[in-house]
C-alpha cells in the first residue's frame, strides 16, 4: 500500500486557515487568520513529570511547572530531562501561565503542556501570541481543550521576527520603568523603619520645648494600674525588673526603658470547651477575629471577617474586645498587630492576644511600637517552639519599651502619621505605575496581532 504523501508546512498552513467569512477581525495584507491547534506541537511527555513535593531547592536540573515563579524548583533525575529540540512554550493547563523555555528542563507535576510552535511559525511570536488569548478564568479546571475554538493571526515569518522585535524593544523600555519602581519600593521599607527607629529613639521630637519627665506619666499609669487591680479588672503579671536586661540603646534623659507589661494588660481569648468551630460560622453576628484579619497597615480586614452569634458570644469567659484596645499576633503572622477600631465588640481567637492599653492614649503610640526593628527583634528572641513557633502574652510582657512623657507620645504619633501618609502616597503612586505598564504591555501585545506595530 502506498504512503501517504506528507504535506508541506506551507500545505498544513493552507489547510489550517480560517474562511474569511469566520476571520475574528481584519487582518493587513499577507496576514491570515489560522486555527490554532496547527500553530503547534504539543510535545507534552506524561511519562516524563516530577511531582512537586519532589522538588528540591537545589539541583542540576531546574524543574518548569505551571506555577507563577519561572522555575519552581530543581531536581537531580537525569531521566526525565527534556534535553532537545528547543525552544518551547508552556502553558499551564489550569493556571493560564505561559514561559518560553530554550534550556534543558523537567516538567513539574500536572498541568504543564509543553508545546513546541510549527515550522512556519516563530517560537517568540507564538509565544506572546499565546498571551492576547481572551481565555476565561475556569478556576482550576482545564483550559487547554478550549484551544480548539480558537484562530492565530499568522503573518509572514519575515513580518514575525521584525513584530518579535520590535515588541521586544518596547518591553525593554517597560523592563527598565519596572526596575526603576522595584528600587523605589525596596526604599520604602527602609526609610519606614528608619522613621520609627528614629522616633523611639526621640531623635523626631528633639526640637520640641521644654518637656517633662516619663516618670510622671509613669506614675499616673501605675496609679491607674493599682485602680484596675483592686476593681479585679486586669489580672496581675510577674514582670521582671527593667534592670534585668541591658537597654538596647541611649534614650533622652527624660524618657524611661519599660517593660510592656507595665504599660499595658493582656487579655487572652477562651481556648476551652466554648472555643468556636467553623461549622458555628453565621452570616451576621459578632466578629469572630483571627489573625488573617489583621492587615499590613495595622487595621481590620472587615470585609474577610468572620461571625458568630451572640450566644456563642455569651459563652465565651475571656478574650472579648473592648473599644481603644489592639491585637497582637502570637501565632502564624508573628508579631502583626491592629487597632480594634471601628469594632466596639467582638472576641478573638486563639492566635491573638488583646493589648489593653492602662491608659487609652497611648494605643497608637503602641500601635507604632509593634513596628519598630526593636519590637520585631524581641519577638525573635522569646519566641518558643521550632516546628509551630509561638509566643504567650507574658512573654509580649517582657518587651523593652521605650517611654516619653506622653505630650511626646502625641508628637510622636502625629509627626509619623504624616511621615508615614507621605511613604503610603509614594507606595500608591508606585502600584498606579506598575499597574500602568502592565496595561501598556497589554495594548503593546494587542497592537501587534493586529498588525499596528
Amino acid at each position: 500500500m502506498r504512503k501517504k504523501k506528507q504535506r508541506t508546512p506551507e500545505e498544513q498552513l493552507e489547510a489550517a486557515k480560517v474562511p474569511r467569512e469566520e476571520w475574528p477581525y481584519e487582518l493587513p495584507e499577507g496576514w491570515t487568520w489560522v486555527r490554532l491547534l496547527s500553530t503547534f506541537e504539543n510535545q507534552t511527555d506524561s511519562k516524563k513529570k516530577l511531582k512537586t513535593k519532589e522538588c528540591l531547592p537545589a539541583g542540576k536540573f531546574p524543574v518548569i511547572d505551571q506555577g507563577k515563579d519561572f522555575i519552581s524548583g530543581y531536581t537531580d533525575r537525569e531521566e526525565l530531562v527534556r534535553s532537545d529540540d528547543f525552544p518551547v512554550v508552556i502553558f499551564g493547563d489550569h493556571t493560564r501561565y505561559v514561559k518560553y523555555v530554550d534550556f534543558p528542563f523537567v516538567q513539574g507535576a500536572d498541568g504543564i503542556k509543553v508545546l513546541k510552535p510549527a515550522p512556519l511559525v516563530d517560537s517568540r511570536f507564538f509565544y506572546y501570541g499565546l498571551q492576547t488569548l481572551p481565555l476565561p478564568h475556569l478556576g482550576y479546571r482545564r483550559h487547554f481543550p478550549l484551544f480548539k475554538k480558537f484562530a492565530f493571526p499568522l503573518p509572514p515569518l519575515a513580518e514575525q521576527q521584525r513584530i518579535v522585535q520590535r515588541i521586544e524593544a518596547l518591553f525593554a523600555k517597560l523592563d527598565e520603568a519596572e526596575e526603576k519602581l522595584d528600587k523605589a519600593s525596596e526604599t520604602f521599607a527602609i526609610r519606614e523603619a528608619a522613621f520609627l527607629q528614629m522616633a523611639f529613639e526621640g531623635k523626631l521630637t528633639v526640637t520640641c520645648g521644654k518637656k517633662e519627665s516619663a516618670e510622671i506619666f509613669l506614675q499616673k499609669v501605675i496609679e491607674q494600674r493599682k485602680r484596675l487591680l483592686e476593681g479585679k479588672k486586669i489580672k496581675r503579671m510577674a514582670i521582671p525588673s527593667v534592670g534585668k536586661d541591658p537597654a538596647p540603646y541611649a534614650l533622652p534623659d527624660h524618657w524611661k526603658w519599660c517593660r510592656l507589661g507595665e504599660f499595658v494588660s493582656f487579655v487572652n481569648g477562651d481556648r476551652g470547651k466554648n472555643y468556636p468551630k467553623r461549622t458555628e460560622y453565621v452570616k451576621q453576628g459578632v466578629p469572630w477575629i483571627n489573625a488573617g484579619h489583621i492587615t499590613e497597615q495595622g487595621t481590620l480586614d472587615l470585609d474577610s471577617m468572620n461571625y458568630i452569634s451572640n450566644e456563642k458570644f455569651q459563652e465565651l469567659r475571656s478574650g472579648k474586645i473592648q473599644a481603644g484596645d489592639l491585637l497582637y499576633c502570637l501565632r502564624g503572622s508573628f508579631g502583626k498587630a491592629a487597632s480594634v477600631e471601628p469594632l466596639t465588640m467582638g472576641a478573638i481567637a486563639s492566635t491573638l492576644v488583646i493589648v489593653r492599653p492602662i491608659l487609652g492614649d497611648t494605643k497608637k503610640f503602641l500601635l507604632y511600637y509593634f513596628r519598630t526593628t526593636l519590637a520585631k527583634m524581641q519577638l525573635m528572641q522569646y519566641m518558643n517552639g521550632i516546628a509551630q513557633p509561638n509566643l504567650a502574652g507574658k512573654d509580649v510582657a517582657k518587651f523593652l519599651i521605650p517611654i516619653p512623657p506622653l505630650d511626646e507620645q502625641r508628637e510622636i504619633v502625629r509627626i509619623l502619621d504624616r511621615l508615614l501618609a507621605r511613604e503610603r502616597r509614594a507606595k500608591e503612586a508606585v502600584a498606579a505605575a506598575r499597574t500602568h505598564l502592565k496595561k501598556l504591555r497589554a495594548s503593546i501585545l494587542a497592537r501587534a496581532f493586529r498588525g499596528e506595530l
